[in-house]
């Protein structure tokens, strides 16, 4: 496979930890960070694809759909969450219906 070069500016401290990284696994930073690289491109074409999926079955009517009272009340008789943590995400981000 070819290559090419490209520029991508990242701090001083970074740029420390890739160098520390590669000297502690016998890599070099170019290797690490194309590595790194394509595991963050790669998570991010599946949560794509995957929010493409969901988008597709949600509009052609067949993902089930659970009403947010149902699913919080099942949550807070699984002990899955607390009255008070769900509180505390209303006052935060006025998130609980």
């Amino acid at each position: 496979m070819s290559t090419i070069a490209t520029t991508v500016r990242i701090s001083d401290r970074l740029q420390e930890r890739y160098d520390k990284l590669a000297k502690a696994t016998g890599r070099t930073r170019n290797y690490l960070m194309t590595e790194a690289l394509e595991r963050y491109v790669a998570r991010e074409e599946w949560q794509f694809t995957q929010t493409q999926a969901t988008l597709a079955k949600l509009e052609a009517g067949k993902l089930p759909l659970i009403p947010a009272e149902e699913l919080m009340d099942r949550y807070l008789a699984e002990g899955r969450v607390t009255r008070e943590g769900l509180d505390e995400a209303d006052r935060r981000y006025d998130a609980h219906p």
